[in-house]
């Protein structure tokens, strides 16, 4: 379902280890789109920042707060064993075990992730990590079946 649309290494600005860099970049890149929903919260032991960003109306809502937000909840216990790497880490595991979405993948660029979100998906960054999670949350609203609003000509 994901789409991946070719650009020019130049403009393949890589993401950042700093989240706040990400979502700024996220925000300016959407700064007119009054449907782009970001939300920020701190999982895991010792405490991970996490942020989701997407587009209402192209995203299932549904399907965020199921399958993406209540799992991080679920698992904000999540402790980090000895040796594992940190944020990396971290991004992996929830990949592995807590996002319960059938389609993600590992994003390493910013385009790539303006992309995600246009095509309905969610882009889950984690502090500290250089990539970021993809979620296949596609829903776009349909409209319902109804008789157009102007005269019918027979």
């Amino acid at each position: 379902m994901f789409s991946h649309s070719p650009r020019p290494a130049q403009q393949a600005e890589p993401i950042s280890r700093n989240l706040k860099t990400n979502l700024t970049i996220i925000e300016r890149t959407f700064a007119n789109a009054h449907d782009l929903i970001v939300c920020e919260f701190t999982v895991g032991s010792p405490p991970f920042d996490v942020a989701l960003a997407c587009i209402k109306g192209l995203a299932d809502k549904e399907a965020i707060n199921e399958h993406i937000i209540h799992s991080l909840m679920k698992e904000a216990r999540f402790q980090m064993q000895p040796g594992e790497a940190g944020a990396t880490d971290f991004l992996s595991y929830l990949k592995r075990h807590v996002v319960s979405i059938a389609e993600i993948r590992d994003l390493q660029t910013i385009p790539e992730a303006l992309d995600g979100v246009l095509e309905g998906g969610t882009v889950l960054f984690v502090q500290g990590s250089n990539s970021a999670l993809l979620a296949g949350t596609q829903g776009f609203e349909k409209r319902p079946i109804s008789e157009p609003e102007t005269e019918v000509v027979v």
